[in-house]
């Protein structure tokens, strides 16, 4: 099977991907984005509170249908005190994030591949060869943005010394939220041990609540948070549920090869 050339092949459509796509197809190079996925969307535990910046830089105007809230940030130490963080930031649909930055590396002449699996990346006569379960495909560069189990790390031996975490994440309607503008971040070993816990409002009745530990079992924790505070999320109801693990532990020492 005779091998598709490209510049640059990106593998993974979450947010560093398509920006990656984007940004690569917007300066004149043949690219290729290759998601697992059959469609680019949001799929791990997120807050999905972005700065204003954000989306500034992203070039993604900060419409209604994207925006679920505007929000200030609440930091709560163990003792219960507090900090207002200084400015404001937004709720955002993630999905619809990915998509539209899709959208615009698709503009810049970007040609992206949904429920396209990478089996290999390796080094074949000075170029990077990219199997998956649909082709085989040639690059100068190849951008590893498939996440903490990334298939291209690898395969080029790229070593990944972070620590993984649980965290879940839940959607909960029906709740009683005090202040719907403010994102609240909860420290304390008693609540999240060596992690966080937090909600954020998309309006008065829904919320993304969730939860990062370290060394503790996840679930007891996350059940005992929403019990904390039983007179806003109480008679509330999960209606989107999803966990996976986060690296932590900073910036990757190797992250270039060759």
């Amino acid at each position: 099977m005779s091998a598709r050339r490209f510049n640059v092949i990106v593998v993974g459509a979450g947010p560093a991907g398509v920006s990656a796509a984007k940004s690569a197809a917007g300066v004149g190079a043949k690219t290729l984005l290759l998601e697992m996925n059959p469609r680019i969307m949001a799929m791990k535990p997120c807050g999905m509170a972005v700065s204003k910046a954000t989306l500034e830089t992203a070039e993604v105007e900060a419409s209604p249908r994207l925006i679920h809230n505007e929000a200030y940030a609440i930091v709560y130490a163990p003792n219960m005190k507090s900090i207002r963080l200084h400015g404001t930031g937004y709720l955002i649909n993630k999905t619809m994030l990915l998509q539209e930055i899709a959208c615009q590396a698709a503009e810049r002449g970007a040609e992206i591949h949904v429920g396209e699996r990478v089996l290999s990346v390796r080094r074949v006569d000075g170029l990077m060869k990219v199997e998956t379960n649909r082709g085989v495909y040639e690059a100068m560069v190849v951008i590893g943005a498939d996440g903490y189990n990334s298939t291209v790390a690898r395969c080029l031996g790229i070593k990944e010394r972070s620590e993984p975490i649980p965290t879940i994440q839940c959607v909960m309607a029906g709740c009683k939220i005090k202040d719907p503008h403010a994102v609240r971040f909860y420290l304390g070993n008693e609540i999240a041990p060596k992690g966080y816990a937090w909600i954020f409002p998309w309006n008065e009745r829904v919320a993304e609540v969730g939860i990062g530990v370290r060394g503790a079992p996840i679930k007891p924790y996350l059940d005992k948070f929403i019990k904390m505070f039983e007179d806003e999320l109480g008679r509330a109801q999960i209606i989107d549920y999803r966990g996976a693990p986060v690296p932590v532990g900073g910036v990757i020492s190797e992250f270039i090869q060759d």
